[in-house]
Parts: structure tokens; sequence; C-alpha cells
């Protein structure tokens, strides 16, 4: 059995990377802040072990105490593959650095970065004697890498997102059962967040007619096309040989 858990599963991305790793011999553990009724529904119509958990993961205080009660529960003789793919992200706060609230920075960086350092750390101990295939997508952005006005907090998020990647792909080299863990830039993809990109005030990010461009020229990815590129990359023979991708 090969075992997957993904985050931001509600919509997007994440409910499309679900739907196609929905089979038989598949256990996904979810996590969103809220239930996706739909995948339940197609689960137990395909005959697919799927476990739902409604979880905000700004509270990351909580997180290690929900990572402990998700993998303590799996059988880890039962075990081919285990995977974790940390997907959830929010673009906010869109606004130049000075109008950021700590709050707003807190609750950004939570989510785009601490989260998933958070889950993969758990991963990774709870993983490190199992002498199984065992890999972590952590789902990035080019805004780890290239600067926009009025995204500073997401750009740092994603920016420690993939050197925390780099830092954790080389602890791994060495290790007895090594996990291969690499992140990921998707591209542009047409979810909820380009809907927030678009619809924000052009003092706050100069770049939103570029992005309403986008999307009126056709050049999003639909979130399958982007589900199937992502897990093509994850089930690579060459996954992690390059920690950012």
């Amino acid at each position: 059995m090969k075992c997957f858990i993904i985050t931001g599963t509600s919509r997007g991305l994440g409910e499309a990377i679900v739907r196609q790793l929905m089979k038989p011999e598949h256990m996904l553990i979810c996590i969103s802040r809220h239930k996706n009724n739909k995948l339940i529904a197609e689960a137990q119509e395909a005959g697919v072990k799927l476990e739902y958990n409604e979880f905000d993961l700004s509270n990351t205080e909580h997180l290690d105490a929900l990572a402990a009660r998700i993998l303590n529960k799996i059988q880890k003789n039962e075990l081919t593959a285990a995977y974790l793919i940390n997907n959830a992200g929010t673009v906010l706060p869109i606004e130049p650095a000075y109008k950021s609230t700590g709050e707003a920075i807190d609750h950004s960086m939570k989510i785009n970065a601490i989260a998933p350092m958070t889950l993969c750390a758990n991963f990774m101990r709870w993983s490190q004697n199992l002498a199984i295939d065992k890999r972590i997508l952590n789902i990035s952005s080019g805004s780890g890498r290239n600067p926009y006005y009025g995204w500073s907090t997401y750009c740092a998020a994603k920016a420690a997102l993939d050197h925390y990647t780099r830092c954790a792909a080389l602890e791994q080299q060495d290790a007895e059962n090594k996990v291969r863990i690499a992140s990921v830039r998707p591209g542009i993809i047409d979810t909820d967040m380009q809907v927030q990109i678009r619809s924000s005030n052009s003092e706050d990010f100069k770049d939103v007619a570029q992005f309403i461009d986008y999307k009126e020229s056709g050049q999003l990815l639909t979130p399958e096309a982007a589900a199937e590129r992502m897990l093509e990359q994850m089930f690579s023979p060459t996954f992690g040989d390059v920690p950012v991708v």
C-alpha cells in the first residue's frame, strides 16, 4: 500500500492531485481547513481509503499533535511507499510591505512556510527507519526567486520553503533510509488564488494587469494539468536530485 498525505485539498490543485491519486492500492490522508465532501464521496464510490482532517494550518502550535495522530495510525508494516505533498498556501497579504500588519505576516508565514516545514520534520522523523520509497513534494512558486511588488511576505515565505528544502535534501543524502525531497514550482494555475490576485488593487499589486491578461489570453494551467505535471515530477526516478525545480 502507498500512503499519501496531502494538504490544501478543499479545492484547486490539491483537490486535483487527490482525484488523480484515487486508486484502490492508495491510502489518501487529506488536510485542509474545510472538508471536501466531493472527494470523500468519490473515494467511497471507488473503494479508496480516504481520511479527512479538518485543520487550519495557521494553528502551527497544534500541528505536531495533528501529525502525530495521523502518522501513528498508519500501519507501517503494510506500506510500500509514503509521500507527503505540501500544497496548501495563501498569497495574502497583497500589499506593499509597509502596509502589512504583524498579524497578516504571521498568518502567511505560518501557512506558507512554518506548516510545511513542521510536517516535513514530522514525516522524516516518523519514517527514518522505514526502508521504503519516501518522498516529499513541496509546492513552491516562482515568487520564491523573483520579487513582486506587493508580495513581500509571500515571496519571502516561498524562498524560505525552497531553502529549507535544499537543507533537508542535503541532510538526507547520507541517511540510511533517505527521504527524497524537492520543492517544485508548478507554473500559474487557474485557481481561487488567481481570482484573489486579479481582484487586487493596482496600487497594492502593480502587476495585476499582467495577471488579468494571463487569464484572458488562456495562459493559465488547469488544476488537472498542473496536478498531472506535479505527480509526474514526484514519481520520476530523478526526483530530489535537484532540490528546487
